[in-house]
């Protein structure tokens, strides 16, 4: 596929097009993909994107894995434009509804498997990257977007901001959304946008905050696998600041590549609590699962270092240091 691509490169080209875009992201699956097989991981992934791309969306224009889920683009026109809003927002909703059993008669899923989704959508001009009638991709601002409010659908459910057309949906279906208003990194970070949420959609307050208030310290500890595999004290960060939003701590495992290509391995890591001590804002890591994590990786050095990443939000106007989504 990746040979296909790089060879219909050479007469491909780009052209504008309206599309509705939808981000669904399958909660849980990096914690759960550290504690199956590699193989039941790919059935698992296997059988959920067929039935989503099956059963719930089967006019997409386009659509990809994004590493947790998938990107979904569905193009439409002046004349298509209420039904294709409509039914996007349907297929979403029932989606949704429907997830937790997607697998339940699968024979060759006799696993737990995560159960809750988050999907973000909108719509806009795209830009097209196509050679002859092949599609090989999309990119735009609309794709962006999607992926933001897909972050904000947490811990499960549907976001779509006020561009995708609320006024198109029936009264019984916009009655099922609640509206908030949000700053979104990258995208509106002077002014909010009105975002339209399901029920069980909890919104951060960090995202009420306009991005350029907001700092995001990191505090590493490294460890070596050696340590990491054996008895060791619990990670302890004591933050310098009290967080805006302590939903918005992320905990992130950093390790070389063990193919030694100068790159990192990057995986967030929820096996974490975060209290109070005397005051004081701290984050303790459990390190129960990171040796095994990194194996998986095909980490085997005992001396491979091990780094364990705290981010969190806190206001300020001090040099940003972004998080690693």
């Amino acid at each position: 596929m990746h040979r296909d691509f790089k060879r219909l490169l050479g007469s491909a080209v780009g052209e504008s097009e309206f599309v509705i875009a939808l981000n669904v992201d399958v909660r849980g699956f990096s914690e759960f993909s550290t504690k199956v097989e590699s193989s039941e991981t790919a059935m698992f992934i296997k059988r959920i994107y067929a039935s989503i791309l099956d059963d719930f969306f089967p006019r997409s224009t386009f659509f990809k894995p994004t590493g947790d889920g998938l990107m979904i683009v569905q193009s439409f026109t002046e004349r298509t434009l209420k039904r294709r809003v409509q039914s996007a927002v349907a297929s979403s909703l029932r989606l949704l509804d429907e997830f937790d059993v997607l697998t339940a008669n699968d024979p060759m899923v006799n696993f737990p498997v995560p159960k809750q989704i988050g999907i973000g959508m909108t719509r806009g001009a795209t830009c097209r990257l196509r050679s002859g009638a092949k599609t090989l991709d999309y990119s735009g601002r609309v794709l962006n977007l999607t992926s933001r409010l897909m972050h904000l659908a947490r811990p499960y459910g549907l976001v779509f901001d006020s561009t995708l057309g609320p006024e198109l949906l029936d009264e019984s279906v916009l009655r099922l959304f609640e509206t908030d208003t949000v700053f979104i990194r990258g995208i509106a970070e002077e002014s909010p946008v009105t975002i339209y949420c399901t029920q069980g959609v909890s919104i951060p307050e960090a995202a009420k905050t306009p991005p350029s208030e907001v700092d995001w310290p990191a505090d590493d500890q490294t460890y070596s696998l050696e340590e990491v595999k054996g008895p060791m004290p619990t990670p302890t960060f004591h933050l310098l600041q009290m967080p805006i939003d302590s939903s918005q701590i992320r905990v992130k495992i950093i390790v070389p590549n063990p193919r030694q290509d100068g790159r990192t391995l990057i995986w967030e890591y929820s096996d974490f609590e975060y209290y109070l001590d005397a005051g004081r804002p701290t984050v303790k890591v459990r390190t129960g699962e990171i040796a095994g994590l990194v194996q998986k990786w095909g980490v085997r050095r005992n001396k491979t270092p091990i780094t364990i990443r705290v981010t969190y939000p806190v206001p300020g106007r001090a040099p940003r240091i972004d998080p690693i989504f």
